[in-house]
């Protein structure tokens, strides 16, 4: 999860580097190899709010379970095996290069400004990998399956950015790819981006959208966002801890534990506690994911998230009218839109570009001119709702309502001096459940709005 900077560091990072900082301990860089100690010196590796959310180290969290003691003692012998095999280390870069070329295939003409990150493994990241493939390992195996529909369009960008696609697997571990997810501190979506971060990189949140919920949107940003990391701190690793606990907090820490080494400031606790089982973290489901099967887990055959492209289209304007219109599928133009909370394009703006699937373009490219007269005014659109498979009667004139409701569902009409808390009483229900139903980002009603009940 990231933090929130603050214009300091925002300054910092836009045109200050560590240069300083790095001639500050240049006197003591010699050093930092011969002061880690032997059993954390990093030797390479072969080759979730959300449910993958974890600030605790695996031996933190080990909870007693007779039943299952004896299964997990022998998935701890095969992952030890695994984790610690009896090759050589020239073997083992070679499997990890000949994995990297599959992985992060990289043009000649680029490859003089591509940095890798540099997987390493040590007792944290095996503790990590021995959490994720015994303990975890049902939780785990769903986060491949999921990502798998976003992995080619996630490379794509990730590639696109010249950032490595190793970085996919950052969103595995922040979110496990749900969407959806929404962590303690309100990060939302695939990568976690909070409020403000989210503004800063340019996805527009508010009432009727929420682009931290789109996996291109947010994917973009984040490519962004951590390729300006890498920049400032000169390590993958660095860059990692900025993003999950916040740039100013990275940099107090460089000048405090006085090193510019992960694993030296881990060692010295001068990180917070998530972040120090953050980048270990990271490495072990990068050297999980880059050989599954090893491992023990699935590789699924899922269908990849629809290439799409975008079409301009006007605000304040609902998807289901424009799939009637074009003949486009509702339900896929749900499935790639899914940051637009009420089905529709936010209606403060003049425009607003949505995906379509690709061979669906042409479709709705045709039918733009005529959406204009389809727009939502603002003052109506409270009562407007995402709808699935149901017939919409809308009438457009001067003031343009949508009046249809689905059968069985109680509303309720808001009067002078009601609040939720009130309308929650009288019907025997929660503040939490009136606002999911309708779709509510605060506790905020007024007069007349219509409000679902169940």
């Amino acid at each position: 999860m990231m933090r929130f900077r603050n214009p300091y560091v925002d300054r910092w990072l836009m045109g200050i580097s560590l240069s300083a900082v790095g001639l500050a301990f240049s006197a003591c860089a010699s050093t930092q190899t011969a002061a880690r100690r032997p059993t954390d010196r990093p030797i390479r590796a072969e080759s979730s709010a959300a449910e993958s959310r974890s600030s605790s180290s695996p031996a933190e969290t080990r909870v007693a379970s007779s039943s299952k003691n004896s299964s997990r003692a022998e998935l701890g012998r095969r992952v030890a095996q695994a984790v610690t095999p009896a090759e050589t280390t020239a073997q083992i870069e070679s499997e990890i290069l000949k994995t990297d070329a599959v992985m992060e295939p990289v043009p000649v003409s680029r490859k003089k400004n591509h940095v890798e990150i540099p997987i390493e493994t040590n007792e944290r990241v095996k503790e990590w990998i021995n959490y994720f493939t015994v303990r975890d390992r049902e939780r785990f195996q769903r986060f491949i399956d999921r990502g798998a529909t976003y992995r080619p369009a996630i490379a794509k960008i990730l590639r696109d950015n010249d950032v490595p696609s190793d970085l996919y697997y950052l969103a595995m571990i922040e979110s496990g790819f749900s969407l959806n997810a929404r962590s303690h501190a309100s990060a939302v979506g695939a990568w976690q981006f909070i409020r403000g971060t989210g503004d800063r990189y340019g996805l527009m949140q508010n009432a009727y959208v929420d682009e931290r919920r789109d996996i291109l949107h947010s994917t973009q940003a984040a490519a962004t966002y951590l390729k300006r990391l890498h920049a400032a701190f000169q390590s993958w690793y660095l860059a990692l801890a900025a993003y999950n606990s916040g740039e100013g907090r990275i940099l107090s820490a460089i000048l405090n534990g006085g090193s510019r080494d992960f694993w030296e400031l881990v060692e010295n606790r001068a990180l917070p506690e998530e972040t120090r089982h953050y980048v270990p973290k990271f490495l072990a489901a990068v050297i999980i994911g880059r050989n599954p099967e090893k491992y023990g887990f699935q590789v699924p055959r899922v269908r990849p998230h629809p290439e799409v492209e975008a079409v301009e289209v006007p605000g304040g304007v609902r998807l289901y009218d424009i799939a009637s219109k074009s003949g486009v599928s509702y339900e896929m133009l749900r499935q790639v839109n899914p940051h637009l909370i009420r089905a529709m394009t936010p209606p403060q703006v003049s425009n607003y570009s949505i995906w379509v699937p690709r061979p669906d373009f042409a479709k709705v490219a045709f039918i733009r001119k005529d959406l204009p007269q389809l727009r939502i005014r603002v003052r109506t659109i409270a009562a407007v709702k995402p709808v699935v498979k149901q017939k919409i009667v809308t009438t457009r004139s001067s003031r343009l309502t949508a009046t249809d409701s689905m059968p069985n569902v109680k509303f309720h009409r808001v009067k002078n001096g009601e609040g939720l808390s009130d309308i929650a009483t009288r019907y025997n229900t929660s503040i939490g459940k009136l606002k999911r139903l309708n779709a509510l980002s605060s506790s905020k009603i007024y007069a007349g709005q219509r409000l679902k009940l169940h």
